[in-house]
């Protein structure tokens, strides 16, 4: 094992003299830069692989490059060993229990996960089916609701119409009417005035002495 890590760490002194070393080549442009792109972090729908129930999988393949397929179970064993001796971990009367509510949670886990987690994931589909259900339903009433502000958004245009015109039709009437009105009232008096020009002095006198005579036959009779 030692043999190994010796190996290693020369492998790595190699390599980073080999990135150290200057490098003669072309810069990439800054267009070529701008089009470099970076896929975004997926959140996983399932966790990642584990052994024993708790350690990932990541831990193992982190140690086999260096100590082997055994070095993640001898460090582990190494670790667990250290904090027995020393009484860092204590081992009392409760640690069993926690050892026994450990080993059953793992076995109700492995046995009733897979179960529990389709029970849900169906639960989770229908409401999920639901809520697209309910969206539909909520499209709906907005559209409808959108068709009635639509509609009264109409109506209130054709009441402006309607007033708009009745408003010009009235100016028109009141206009003819009051062309008609200084019309009659023109027409009058050039009438009046011609008659008046029409009848002479001797013609008006005339007409009072008529008008007195005949007051005077009237006061008679009466």
């Amino acid at each position: 094992m030692l043999s190994r890590l010796a190996l290693r760490s020369v492998k790595i002194n190699n390599g980073c003299l080999t990135i150290i070393r200057p490098s003669t080549s072309v810069t990439k442009s800054e267009d070529a830069q701008k089009a470099v792109t970076f896929e975004r972090p997926k959140q996983l729908v399932y966790p990642g692989k584990v052994r024993i129930g708790f350690i990932p999988e990541e831990w193992f393949q982190f140690f086999y490059p260096k100590t082997g397929v055994t070095g993640p179970y001898v460090f582990g064993t190494s670790v667990l060993a250290y904090l027995f001796s020393k009484e860092i971990w204590v081992v009392e009367h409760e640690f069993v229990t926690g050892l026994s509510l450990g080993i059953f949670a793992v076995f109700c886990i492995k046995k009733f996960g897979p179960k529990v987690a389709e029970f849900l994931d169906k639960e989770l589909d229908n409401t999920a089916q639901f809520e697209l259900n309910g969206q539909t339903m909520l499209y709906d009433a907005k559209r409808e609701n959108i068709g009635l502000q639509l509609e009264a958004a109409y109506r209130q245009r054709l009441v402006q119409i309607h007033s708009e015109v009745k408003k010009r039709l009235d100016y028109q009437l009141e206009t003819t009417n009051v062309k008609t009105k200084l019309e009659q009232r023109h027409m009058v008096n050039w009438i009046v005035e011609n008659v008046r020009k029409a009848i002479t002095p001797d013609q008006e006198n005339a007409a009072l002495k008529q008008c007195l005579a005949n007051l005077k036959t009237l006061s008679a009779n009466a």
